[in-house]
């Protein structure tokens, strides 16, 4: 995953087709909801691109951030509740 500072962006909705051609032209291998509802970012009180949450195998939340992460950040988190 490069490391950008885009900034953050306010939500939008974008297209299964667009998401999978940015995925796939940045080499991402990764697990993408596609909210088109807009029904999960209510909920979750989602208003930034991107929102990265990580819920544990209880189906809690254990990490929340708004805006840009590192592959650092990521693995340490994940790595930190395996």
């Amino acid at each position: 995953m490069p490391e950008r500072n885009a900034g953050n962006k306010r939500f939008r909705r974008e297209s299964a087709e667009k998401v999978t051609q940015y995925l796939n032209e940045n080499h991402y291998d990764l697990p993408v909801l596609l909210d088109e509802s807009g029904e999960l970012a209510k909920q979750f009180a989602i208003q930034t691109i991107p929102t990265t949450i990580v819920i544990n195998s209880q189906q809690q939340i254990i990490f929340r951030k708004a805006g840009e992460m590192t592959r650092a950040e990521l693995e340490g988190i994940v790595a930190g509740n395996l």
